[in-house]
């Protein structure tokens, strides 16, 4: 009787685990006198597989799509709380024949903006992406430009 053992690595969306596994060999007589090699899995490491997707859930990424309409004043924005998100990235999409603008302010209190990008050119068909540095809590996406005009407004994060 013989034993190996192997790690095999299982990659599944983003997450590397390692499996762990003993195989006996046998060899076992028949009643005709013919060799017959069985293979046998004694155990799997499971543990670490669950420890693994307890600590890397998909709920620990955020991804926001959102469409805009431009209102009869000629703007729409929309607040994302970012309290909680280590890292993100915001864009912008125009969908439209002509071009928008967007502008990014930021907040500590979602009452006090300032503006950190502004009005910064978005041609149709375009994704501009808005590099935001300085991160307080709120962050507030407008868009600029003729009534019934979209944009759509992406926010993607880790937590």
């Amino acid at each position: 009787m013989s034993t190996e053992k192997s790690n095999r690595i299982i990659r599944d969306q983003g997450q590397i685990f390692r499996l762990q596994r003993e195989e006996r060999s046998y060899l076992q007589e028949t009643h005709n006198q013919t060799e017959l090699h069985i293979k046998e899995i004694a155990g799997l490491d499971i543990g670490e597989f669950q420890a693994m997707t307890r600590s890397l859930g998909e709920n620990e990424y955020v991804n926001i799509k959102k469409e805009l309409f431009i209102k009869s004043t000629g703007k729409a924005h929309i607040i994302f709380d970012i309290q909680r998100l280590q890292n993100f990235t915001l864009a912008i999409a125009n969908p439209n024949d002509r071009s928008i603008h967007g502008s990014l302010y930021v907040s500590p209190d979602n009452g006090h903006y300032a503006s950190t990008i502004h009005k910064i050119e978005i041609e149709n068909g375009k994704l501009e992406i808005l590099d935001c540095q300085k991160k307080l809590r709120f962050v507030k996406v407008e868009i600029m430009g003729q009534t019934g005009d979209k944009g759509l407004v992406f926010l993607q994060g880790e937590k």
